[in-house]
């Protein structure tokens, strides 16, 4: 087992560095907090015995095994020093232990919160990943698959649902503690939902919460703090190859479209086919010089003209052959299309409201 002293140094150097300038800014202009985005260190509980099994346990209340133990007490360590305001935790023994073993050695209090538990799995709750797989594929499909839902007799808690939840817990921590850094500790098929991809057991994410109710990715599955350990014997993974985690990760870069005049304007472009004005045009051109030194593979649009003509900048400056998907598409605005917000809120203020 890895030391307490090499626990400690564990914790990313950036990382620490993120959680130090968050607490200093914040407590050198108190203004800032009322508009300051929250550090939300998004941690997976440690290994169950179910873990080893490679079998669902959903809202089954299974407890750490010896291993799962001694992650929480390296999680401790690796945060000694970090300045938490508070830790917060799903109430399924694995995350509510896992979380008391830090907020215990940090001298913070344990809040538990029911958003943070774990996804209702359903019928896969129990069985190994081998007899869902056998038993019911359709399942299997579905959980390995990003965007195929599962049938309704399996019932499973739908993904969106699930979504919304964690994320309502998510904005409430910015709401109550702006400017700082929280420790959340809840569950690998919830935060699998959330992020689209598989963490390890024990592992911290970095969400950079608000303001207001938007979060963007900073870092995720470090498992650093661990001291190299996880999956080499001792805190054995099993679920990072045979649960649907086992592709090589790709970088996707997500870009908006260049200006068009409605974004000038402020009108809600929605579906409406809208080109790109100059600048926009400029835009593009600048990203496509940015982009020529990265080893871009593809290309892909959505067909309408403004993210269309980015795209097909891009393209040339990169020699690849763009690739224009719908799915890509905007998002359909209805009243809102065509329409500035004051407008909105003359014609339409419940919809503006609602969209705010």
């Amino acid at each position: 087992m890895a030391s307490s002293e090499q626990s400690n140094s564990g914790v990313s150097p950036s990382l620490r560095a993120a959680l130090a300038d968050v607490a200093v800014g914040t407590d050198a202009n108190p203004d800032l907090k009322r508009v300051a985005s929250t550090r939300v260190l998004l941690c997976r509980h440690g290994e169950t015995d179910w873990n080893l099994e490679k079998r669902f346990q959903g809202l089954t209340d299974i407890p750490l095994n010896t291993a799962g133990q001694d992650q929480a007490r390296q999680i401790a360590n690796a945060l000694q020093g970090c300045d938490l305001a508070a830790v917060w935790a799903s109430p399924l023994r694995r995350a509510s232990d896992t979380a008391k073993t830090v907020a215990d050695a940090l001298g913070l209090e344990l809040l538990q919160d029911d958003r943070l538990r774990e996804r209702d799995l359903g019928l896969m709750s129990g069985l190994t990943s081998e007899e869902v797989r056998s038993r019911h594929p359709q399942y299997w499909t579905a959980w390995t698959t990003t965007g195929v839902p599962f049938p309704p007799e399996a019932r499973v808690e739908l993904a969106q649902e699930a979504i919304a939840r964690i994320e309502s817990a998510l904005f409430d921590l910015a709401e109550r503690y702006p400017g700082r850094s929280v420790l959340a500790v809840s569950h690998g098929a919830l935060i699998r939902a959330l992020l689209h991809r598989g963490v390890g057991t024990a592992s911290l994410t970095t969400l950079v919460v608000g303001p207001g109710r938007s979060w963007k990715l900073e870092k995720i599955d470090d498992a650093q703090h661990l001291g190299g350990l996880r999956g080499l014997g001792y805190f054995v993974d099993n679920d990072a190859k045979e649960w649907g985690h086992d592709r090589a990760m790709t970088t996707v870069i997500i870009c908006r479209h260049g200006e068009t005049d409605w974004n000038l304007a402020r009108r809600f472009q929605g579906v409406e086919d809208i080109p790109l004005n100059a600048t926009g045009c400029e835009q593009a051109l600048l990203l496509a010089n940015a982009l020529k030194s990265h080893e871009v593979s593809a290309i892909w649009s959505s067909p309408l003209l403004r993210a269309r003509e980015t795209a097909v900048a891009i393209a040339a400056a990169c020699g690849i052959q763009l690739v224009t998907d719908v799915r890509l598409v905007e998002r359909n605005l209805g009243v809102l299309q065509g329409r500035n917000p004051m407008q909105m809120d003359k014609d339409y203020p419940s919809v503006i409201t609602a969209w705010r």
